[in-house]
Formats: structure tokens, C-alpha cells, sequence
């Protein structure tokens, strides 16, 4: 008798769609925080490491569950890390738009960088989704 192996019939939940975008350039916050605020609601989970041009010597940590996100500064970059905004959007089946979002993020890109831009207030919420402020967290930026 031959054995049929029927595990991927109960696997269409699981089924994810993911999106990952990289840049070396830094990202004006104002713009970032506009893309991160309005994400799809079939957007369930992202994280990544932002490099923002208004704070270039600070690593910040961005991450989304649900309806909580957080675009929280970290730490210092160290000597010998590449300064670089890597980020992971991971959202139902087909829920994104991978050329959509790579296009809203690419125009977060601050024109010059090195010129330091007036320093917005962190802490705003809009829709469902809110952004806190680095000062009303715990340093919670644990992997």
C-alpha cells in the first residue's frame, strides 16, 4: 500500500507573505513614520533596524505586533556595523504590495543627508496604530 502524504492540505493558514527591504541611505522620520502608521491591516508583524537622518549616531529598532508599533532608539552604532535601515514586513497571503511598499519607503530617503533636520517629537498616534514615544518606554529592546 501506498502512503499519501497530506500535511500540506492543512497548511493554508500558515500560508505568509514577506517583504524585506534594505538601505544604506538614511530615512527622514516624519515620511517613515507616515508609511509605518499606515501599513495594510494585513500586515501582522514587522521589525527591522532603522537608520534615521535626524539621529545618524543612533541605532533605532522599529517593530509591529498587531496594532502596537514601536520606533524606539537603541543604541549607539558601533565601529564596526554597516549604518543601514534593514527591514522585515511579514503580512497574509499576498496581503502587500512588495513594489508599492518599496516604493513608499525608498521615498522616506532623506535628500541630504548629513544636514541634521529639525528634531520632531517621537510620540504620535493616528487610526489604530500608534508609534510611542522612546521616552514612555522600558528599554525593551531585547531580541
Amino acid at each position: 500500500s501506498h502512503h499519501h502524504d497530506h500535511k500540506h492540505e492543512h497548511n493554508h493558514t500558515l500560508v505568509y507573505s514577506t517583504w524585506s527591504w534594505t538601505s544604506s541611505a538614511p530615512l527622514e522620520r516624519n515620511s517613515l513614520q507616515d508609511i509605518l502608521i499606515s501599513l495594510p491591516t494585513t500586515v501582522y508583524r514587522s521589525k527591522g533596524i532603522i537608520y534615521l537622518a535626524d539621529q545618524p549616531d543612533y541605532r533605532y529598532v522599529f517593530q509591529l505586533v498587531g496594532k502596537r508599533a514601536d520606533l524606539v532608539r537603541h543604541r549607539p552604532w558601533r565601529d564596526d556595523e554597516v549604518r543601514q535601515t534593514q527591514l522585515v514586513i511579514i503580512s497574509s497571503y499576498e496581503g502587500i504590495d512588495g513594489d508599492e511598499l518599496t516604493g513608499q519607503f525608498e521615498n522616506c530617503i532623506a535628500e541630504q543627508p548629513g544636514d541634521s533636520l529639525p528634531h520632531e517629537r517621537d510620540n504620535f498616534r493616528t487610526g489604530n496604530t500608534s508609534i510611542i514615544s522612546e521616552n514612555s518606554m522600558q528599554a525593551e529592546a531585547s531580541d
